[in-house]
């Protein structure tokens, strides 16, 4: 509580102290919202938790991949497809098990890299901002290609379970996947170009160094 102020209007103008306000001519006050920019040293809440949660999911994927790198090793996949028990999955699940450990080395060069740009933005290197954003836009294009590209994903679902459905009933499932699938690839785009935005808002910017 304010004490020792007559002036009602001073009074207001003073309870406004987030806000702006003015003296010039007669006594006036603006109390309009006035953000204050983040102080030296300020860390973002949202930029800190990208942080650890790609740090950890990179570093679960590059586990994953080596762990099935080695699986690989010891148990080559053989021809997928000339079985014909593996016929009715996707497409883009047959190239890769005709060929994992290449794809596997891929995904844990990208996981790396993830992991590093993670670690950066942690630590609030500028290089670690402009790498995480880079891998943000290449998982944008990435998503942009399977989304145009829904024959990778076609799947007989009544084959795959070893029942026998009606062809109507069978257009119906593909229809629900595709459709599925779309709303799906929208949401992980709209998102990853959030964080792109968010990363190169100036409030972000002023955190790295």
């Amino acid at each position: 509580m304010l004490t020792g102020v007559s002036n009602p209007a001073l009074l207001q103008a003073k309870s406004c102290s987030s806000h702006s306000w003015s003296t010039r001519g007669p006594l006036r006050y603006d109390c309009s919202v006035v953000k204050p920019p983040p102080f030296k040293g300020f860390r973002s809440g949202i930029v800190t938790g990208l942080a650890y949660t790609f740090l950890i999911l990179s570093g679960l994927g590059m586990i994953f991949c080596v762990l099935w790198f080695v699986i690989f090793t010891f148990v080559p996949p053989g021809n997928v497809r000339a079985s014909p028990v593996l016929q009715p999955l996707p497409e883009i699940y047959k190239t890769f098990l005709d060929s994992p450990r290449p794809i596997l080395i891929v995904f844990f060069v990208i996981a790396l890299f993830q992991f590093i740009s993670a670690a950066g933005l942690l630590r609030r290197k500028n290089w670690g901002r402009l790498l995480f954003v880079a891998l943000m836009g290449l998982g944008i294009l990435w998503s942009l290609y399977l989304m145009s590209h829904p024959g990778l994903f076609e799947q007989s679902f009544p084959k795959a379970f070893g029942l026998q459905f009606s062809h109507e009933l069978e257009r119906s499932f593909r229809t629900l996947n595709h459709v599925f699938r779309i709303i799906m690839f929208i949401v992980w785009i709209a998102f990853l170009g959030w964080i792109i935005q968010k990363l190169l808002s100036s409030s972000v910017r002023r955190e790295f160094s």
